[in-house]
């Protein structure tokens, strides 16, 4: 494949690592908005694989990204619940893409359905979605704002604004004005801030006072409680809060009903004020692709560098007078300092931690596990071992044959009652995996 290629394979990578990542935090009981903001990223991650894929020329590729994000939406807009089971069939298919796209990236052709192997699965969480008879309710109605406002509020926010207020949970506004100058920034530190009390549904605009100028908005956040002394405002910024929507309001008809449709995964946490003080939203980190020749030229430069400070320091030792000026050598020596502090910069930015390939194993084990009918305990060690980015990336389609080759022909099927841990034949079915080493394999016969 083309080196010009090279940025768009990092670009696919970054957004699968951050893909594992947030499953992952679902893995774990979490406030209901955290959970909800998890989703939205993974919505959002899945969207821009999509998009790639379609400007790339890979058509299966963007069907089945495509297919993937269907199933995200249908979590963030309230119709199918955050489960265990679920989890795993997405990490399945995330896996799968991942797979997909370093066949791709070796000049394989693309297979007609890269999720082929979750059809049935997917087929199902499809079927537990479809909305039911009479359609589905919804509560914007209630929200103590202006009929153009709730125009603007999106498909997704309804469902939303629906979902939060049958669970029980209250709808606050906050309004802002902010100068023109500053608007974006923020709006930014407002979101960032809200996100930490609960879930900020929706930014919106809003009329500016006639004795203001600048930019005016509503935004529209569902958490327990809402205290103006908890926001980030500067002087002028804050034009009040309320209460827009009080869950005990909704008729108790709907609130019966509301179990079978409800997806705040691990509720209830979130009725108590102090439950969301200690978790925060997962953030989305900003990541700097610097392409590898520019790193490569930046090092020869810093060689070239080294070299010329080395030739300094031997002309200084040759001249230096009875009387020598100190300051010189003490230039050089933190000139020295410095040299050696860029160059351990430039190293590091090439590590990798060994625990972003254990996040491969995990999903895979457990399909693997699932499909042959064999219970494996797997353990991991030495995640934050670091390896230079190029190196794990050679190591990882080895390792992850190595570890189904384990799991395929080093464990036997479960008898009777067996179950993780029991040795079969002299092979313990406990596969446990410190970095670097290699897994023990044993072929039959």
């Amino acid at each position: 494949m083309d080196q010009s290629f090279d940025d768009v394979w990092a670009e696919f990578e970054d957004l699968f690592a951050q893909a594992r990542q947030t499953l992952a935090t679902l893995k774990e009981p979490q406030p209901a908005h955290v959970v909800q903001a998890s989703v939205n990223s993974l919505f959002r991650t899945t969207h821009t694989l999509k998009g790639m894929a379609g400007m790339l020329g890979f058509p299966s590729f963007s069907k089945a990204a495509h297919r993937m994000e269907d199933i995200f939406d249908l979590m963030r807009k309230g119709r199918l619940r955050s489960t265990d089971s679920l989890v795993e069939t997405l990490e399945a298919g995330i896996l799968a893409l991942e797979s997909g796209v370093g066949g791709l990236r070796r000049g394989r052709s693309e297979p007609e359905d890269y999720l082929e192997s979750l059809r049935r699965q997917l087929g199902e969480l499809e079927a537990l979605a479809r909305p039911t008879e009479g359609g589905v309710q919804d509560l914007t109605s209630m929200l103590d704002v202006p009929p153009d406002t709730l125009k603007a509020l999106s498909e997704y926010e309804h469902t939303r604004v629906t979902s939060l207020l049958m669970s029980g949970m209250p709808i606050h506004g906050v309004r802002i004005c902010l100068d023109f100058a500053t608007f974006d920034e923020r709006l930014r530190v407002y979101g960032e801030a809200l996100g930490t009390l609960g879930e900020l549904i929706s930014t919106l605009p809003w009329d500016v006072p006639e004795d203001r100028e600048g930019l005016a908005f509503l935004l529209m956040i569902a958490c327990p409680d809402l205290d103006a002394a908890n926001l980030p405002a500067l002087d002028g910024e804050l034009l009040g809060t309320a209460l827009l929507a009080d869950p005990a309001r909704v008729p108790a008809s709907l609130r019966e009903e509301e179990p079978a449709q409800a997806i705040e995964g691990p509720l209830p946490e979130p009725a108590t004020p102090e439950t969301p003080a200690p978790v925060t939203p997962p953030q989305e980190v900003e990541i700097l692709r610097l392409p590898a020749h520019r790193v490569e030229a930046l090092e020869t430069r810093l060689m070239a560098v080294g070299q010329l400070r080395d030739a300094a320091s031997l002309l200084l030792n040759r001249t230096r007078l009875a009387n020598e000026d100190e300051r010189p050598k003490a230039l050089l020596g933190r000139m020295e300092d410095g040299l050696l502090e860029v160059q351990k910069s430039l190293l590091q930015m090439r590590m990798v931690k060994v625990e972003s390939l254990f996040s491969r194993i995990e999903p895979m084990v457990k399909g693997l596990s699932r499909d042959t009918g064999k219970p494996v305990k797997l353990t991991f060690q030495g995640g934050d071992l670091e390896l230079e980015r190029s190196i794990l990336g050679r190591l990882t389609e080895p390792f992850l044959h190595l570890v189904r080759n384990a799991v395929d022909h080093g464990l036997e099927p479960a008898l009777g009652a067996g179950g993780p841990g029991e040795e079969r034949n002299g092979v313990p079915a406990d596969l446990s995996l410190p970095a670097g080493a290699e897994p023990p394999l044993r072929h039959p016969g």
